[in-house]
């Protein structure tokens, strides 16, 4: 009887855990579907339904907040603003995010409280001046060229977050050393360059799971992972990364950042250019990755 009570008991045990998994799922998928357009999600008709969707799950409430806090600094929204402080008061005094921090001016601050006071600083000055920065990566470094076909080279130096985002940064590892890297072609997206066969080095090649976390942003020249096709759960695609020449922060929280450039600002500027005269309709340079090397 007591074989067959404990047999139960780790069965019940094994069903529990699938489904709290599969509620976890279900709740990062929600956070997707609200994040993935957030001027729509965030605008003044629509953010209280966003908000009541999310407090239905509470393991995303904290992070639909902090997106849509993002979201109005970025626009310059003070009436979502407005609307917000009551929300991020609650998830201070609930203690959801206690621990999580982001650097400001060189200096590491707890998240919820420092977003309180520029709310209200913000909203006392009516100027959208509030400016995201990442921390400083203390992960390998990695140094990439990028030749074009008309024999340009771009140096630039990646410091990787393998403190936050292990599961990205050691995929991104892997390609570099197996040299999976060299002579991929780079794509040239509307906010950055994308290079794609990381997963050469990797078996299997199932998908990452999201690493996102507040105080890592897509700035220009973060490092960041793609969300996979048809993923769910955040799932990221192993094979890609992408470096951004501009600041994209409609996607934070939808993929991974796990690496900066810590050298190489002007290369980045650069091809930042080679982007914007695509726009404007000139043929750009074909692209490629002449060598990656992990410094020593």
């Amino acid at each position: 009887m007591v074989a067959i009570a404990l047999g139960a008991g780790l069965l019940v045990g094994r069903v529990l855990h699938s489904q709290r998994i599969q509620r976890d799922m279900a709740a990062w998928d929600e956070f997707q579907t609200i994040v993935q357009d957030p001027t729509t999600s965030f605008g003044p008709d629509h953010l209280p339904e966003s908000l009541a969707r999310a407090k239905e799950r509470p393991l995303i409430y904290p992070w639909v907040v902090l997106a849509a806090v993002n979201h109005g600094f970025t626009r310059g929204d003070s009436a979502a603003l407005q609307a917000l402080q009551p929300e991020l008061a609650a998830i201070e005094d609930a203690g959801s995010l206690r621990g999580l921090y982001l650097v400001s001016d060189g200096e590491r601050v707890e998240v919820v409280p420092y977003l309180r006071q520029q709310v209200e600083k913000e909203l006392q000055s009516q100027n959208p001046a509030l400016q995201f920065q990442n921390p400083e990566p203390t992960g390998k470094r990695v140094k990439i060229t990028v030749s074009s076909d008309g024999g340009d080279t771009y140096d630039i130096v990646i410091g990787l977050y393998e403190d936050v985002a292990p599961l990205a940064a050691q995929n991104f590892l892997s390609a570099v050393e197996a040299a999976s890297l060299v002579d991929q072609d780079l794509s040239l997206l509307f906010n950055g360059l994308r290079v794609v066969g990381l997963a050469k080095a990797a078996e299997p090649s199932d998908p990452l799971p999201l690493e996102a976390q507040w105080g890592y942003f897509r700035k220009a020249g973060a490092l960041a992972t793609q969300v996979a096709p048809q993923g769910s759960g955040g799932q990221q695609d192993r094979d890609v990364a992408v470096i951004l020449t501009k600041d994209d922060y409609s996607m934070d929280g939808q993929t991974t950042v796990f690496g900066q450039i810590v050298e190489g600002r002007e290369s980045l500027d650069a091809l930042s250019t080679l982007q914007s005269s695509a726009d404007a309709g000139t043929v750009p340079p074909k692209l490629k990755v002449a060598a990656a090397v992990v410094l020593p």
